[in-house]
């Protein structure tokens, strides 16, 4: 009986640590479910670079695929913009946003280039606009 009852405390325990031990950050699929529909406004600029894409829609919110650098795998990022001359500054949803990148980019419209800012400046991530530059 005292065997049993250890046993059923620790599982209990373990469950317990388990709900009580979510991550910080937001995951990819829960920013997916709860930005649905925020990015179903028309996009006004889309930049891309090999398997990244950048979309900023019109009511000022933002979707970014790409790889988190830490797993390796393709993410979906989202959350609110904000334009002010050329300087693009990004309000990831939940704070969950790829660990190489800050919240800054540079739109650079006379030759089409969209730059996000790297926390290692070598690393900033240019892209070419393929839709909305002017």
């Amino acid at each position: 009986m005292n065997r049993l009852f250890s046993w059923c405390s620790f599982v209990i325990i373990m469950l317990l640590s388990l709900s009580c031990s979510t991550p910080e950050r937001s995951s990819s699929r829960e920013v997916k479910r709860e930005t649905r529909d925020k990015r179903k406004s028309p996009i006004v600029l889309t930049a891309k670079e090999g398997d990244y894409y950048l979309n900023l829609r019109q009511n000022n919110f933002f979707d970014y695929f790409g790889k988190d650098p830490s797993s390796n795998r393709a993410d979906l990022y989202a959350g609110t913009y904000k334009i002010e001359g050329d300087s693009l500054l990004l309000g990831f949803y939940n704070n969950y946003q790829p660990a190489d990148l800050t919240s800054m980019g540079y739109i650079d419209r006379t030759n089409n280039l969209l730059t996000l800012f790297s926390k290692d400046p070598s690393k900033n991530r240019k892209m070419h606009i393929l839709f909305g530059a002017k």
